[in-house]
């Protein structure tokens, strides 16, 4: 007789057997987690110095956004590094 216990061999869902079960939710779960790092960046400010530094590049970012949408597609076209600075 194996040292296994037996519940891990019993038919749970849809001919699942409850170790498939296991494996499979811990794999979605894992694969999930590396998804959601992968995609969004989980990086926290250390420093007081990062924290401004951030929140000045937003700021600068905030206003070229708001300066870009002022200009219109005609304007686009006829300008020039004198005339956009």
């Amino acid at each position: 007789m194996s040292d296994e216990p037996e519940w891990l061999e019993d038919e749970a869902l849809g001919g699942f057997r409850v170790w498939h079960l296991i494996f499979l939710s811990a794999s979605g779960a894992l694969s999930l987690i590396i998804v959601l790092c992968c995609c969004f960046r989980f990086r926290i400010p250390r420093t007081k110095q990062d924290i401004e530094a951030d929140y000045q590049r937003r700021k600068i970012a905030r206003k070229f956004r708001e300066r870009l949408a002022c200009i219109h597609n005609s304007e686009m076209d006829a300008m020039d590094l004198q005339k956009g600075s």
